[in-house]
């Protein structure tokens, strides 16, 4: 309580302060109550005695799973490059020294860049990175472009590093430093050839390959970035790839590549996460017109298949959508009174995806999918070229 005088009794004039003990005196704002119209309240309102402004970001939260959205999408698994390829997937291949795989992987980055036919199959175009760490862009990469039929004004969508400067992708530095030329150069996939050159850690040491995919896998599966990592086999050839067995774990699929003969190649998946019809493909290395790999066999065959054929025939028949999923065509096929198998129509819905209308009714190159009368199957072996000569593509370098 406080009398006329402006202070509080019980307190002495030595103890008041200025304010108090002149009548007209303006009390300092400390000394104020605090207002609560006011729109930023004093720290010490506060239980944690923290401001209400605070430089401190709020931590980030990782978003979940929307499980309605999840199981109402219905999307068979999308390819870039059937069988090698899915979309946002991450694949390694690997083989001895100098039996081809650059060349091979070369030959699928400019498909992929173009969207051009792969082993008898279309690719679905999109951006390549080639990270390259061990070919000479003159004496390999340019010979080998040339010897494709290649120019550089068909190659804008191959962006092709050549002995680039990178952090290891054993390092959070590195895996950013991918991520942001990929980002740079708006790429959806990455060839890294190959993986043991860009990576600092000991390479039989499972740490090692932990840390790639800690630090570049997972960035690049978050942001849907697919991968193809070249790699070498270890002294026995039949134990997979060289160095720790973590190596194999953080991959979709791994495939073995093998050399029978100077002309001929094997590509066999050992592991797959993901449904694969397709898991060996024989390729023969051919120069004329051009240099290629071909499939050996027919690589539509499962489109000789009679049940398989039979109902790609009665879907366009319906009029279904080749983006129509399992439960959608199923429940079509039921209202027409048809039934099948499960395995048979995921062989049918998946070769819809790989061969759309379009490119199924192109007859006269492809094998006919209406199995009335007996097909005329196309000459799909034809005698390898002759690799004695001297003609366009001898002599180019298969590491």
């Amino acid at each position: 309580m406080t009398d006329e005088a402006g202070f509080s009794w019980g307190t002495t004039y030595d103890d008041a302060p200025d304010w108090q003990i002149d009548p007209h005196g303006v009390p300092p704002e400390d000394a104020l109550p605090p207002d609560p119209e006011a729109n930023e309240p004093p720290a010490d309102m506060y239980d944690d005695g923290q401001s209400a402004s605070t430089d401190t970001p709020e931590p980030l939260l990782n978003p979940r799973l929307d499980w309605f959205e999840l199981f109402a999408d219905e999307s068979e698994e999308e390819w870039i490059a059937y069988p090698i390829l899915p979309a946002r997937r991450h694949v390694a291949i690997f083989s001895p020294a100098k039996a081809g795989k650059s060349l091979l992987s070369l030959e699928v980055a400019v498909a992929i860049s173009q969207g051009g036919d792969l082993f008898g199959y279309p690719t679905k175009r999109s951006r390549v990175l080639y990270v390259d760490f061990e070919n000479d862009p003159r004496g390999d990469v340019r010979t080998r472009l040339i010897d494709m039929g290649q120019s550089p004004a068909a190659l804008d969508g191959l962006v092709y590093l050549s002995f680039p400067t990178l952090a290891k992708l054993d390092t959070p530095t590195g895996g950013a430093d991918l991520l942001r030329h990929v980002e740079h150069y708006g790429c959806e996939v990455v060839v890294i050839d190959t993986l043991s050159r860009a990576v600092g850690g000991e390479e039989n040491a499972n740490d090692t390959w932990n840390a790639v995919y800690r630090c570049t896998g997972l960035a690049l599966k978050q942001a849907g970035i697919a991968l193809i990592r070249l790699d070498h086999t270890g002294k026995d050839h039949t134990r997979g790839m060289r160095g720790g067995s973590a190596k194999e774990g953080d991959v979709d699929a791994v495939w073995r590549l093998s050399k029978v003969n100077e002309s001929t190649i094997t590509l066999e998946c050992a592991a797959h996460r993901f449904p694969l019809a397709e898991d060996r493909l024989t390729l023969t290395r051919r120069t004329d017109p051009r240099l290629r790999h071909t499939a050996a066999g027919d690589p539509f065959r499962a489109a000789q298949d009679a049940k398989v054929s039979a109902i790609l025939d009665t879907l366009d028949r319906l009029e279904i959508p080749d983006d129509w999923g399992r439960t959608k065509v199923r429940a079509a096929l039921r209202d027409a009174g048809i039934g099948y198998s499960t395995n048979d129509l995921a062989d049918a819905l998946r070769l819809r995806k790989i061969l759309p209308k379009p490119v199924r009714d192109r007859s006269d190159d492809l094998i006919p999918l209406n199995l009335s009368g007996t097909p005329v199957l196309p000459d799909l072996n034809p005698p390898p070229d002759d690799l004695s000569g001297t003609g366009r593509g001898q002599g180019v370098p298969s590491t």
